[in-house]
């Protein structure tokens, strides 16, 4: 009985985190561009919040971390909470890039060009990976269901001339 809550539970789990991993590349690269554009990190991540709506996973998180800031957290201390409660590497990632631009004081534009870039780059080469591992996942499917099928097509007309002829002859020898 304890086994179902576990399977919906990790399920969920699985699906938020792929929500989060889907978000984060736009998510990032907004907050890119907006702080090339001048605004801060604060300014951008508030319109983003109001864009995107809360229905996110990712987003309703960075809401949660704006409440944080403003009960009076640090920023620093607020991003940690935020990489522990979400919990998915790529965020954790960029919380700790940003926690390190802040403790710093290195460019926090330059920090979230860097980050997607960075996801840019990871997200290609993980489709790349599982690009390269497809055909090894369609021999199975192709060997089972196609060859056969290849096989019935095109050595049916020729067994069934065989069957015909030996018939033949079994007939005339009688």
């Amino acid at each position: 009985m304890g086994l179902v809550p576990t399977i919906i539970g990790r399920a969920v789990r699985r699906a938020r985190i792929r929500a989060v991993e889907q978000d984060l590349p736009l998510v990032l690269e907004l907050f890119s561009t907006m702080a090339q554009a001048g605004l801060g990190f604060d300014a951008a991540l508030s319109k983003v919040v109001r864009v995107q709506g809360s229905e996110r996973p990712l987003i309703s998180e960075f809401m949660n971390f704006q409440y944080d800031m403003l009960a009076g957290v640090s920023r620093t201390q607020a991003l940690r909470q935020l990489a522990r409660r979400v919990d998915v590497p790529s965020l954790t990632s960029f919380t700790s890039s940003l926690v390190q631009a802040e403790e710093v004081g290195a460019s926090i534009a330059d920090t979230l060009r860097h980050q997607a870039d960075d996801l840019r780059h990871r997200r290609r080469e993980d489709a790349l990976l599982k690009a390269q591992a497809l055909p090894v996942k369609l021999v199975f499917p192709l060997v089972i269901c196609f060859l056969p099928g290849i096989f019935l097509s095109t050595l049916a007309p020729v067994l069934f001339q065989m069957i015909q002829v030996a018939d033949g002859v079994l007939r005339s020898g009688q």
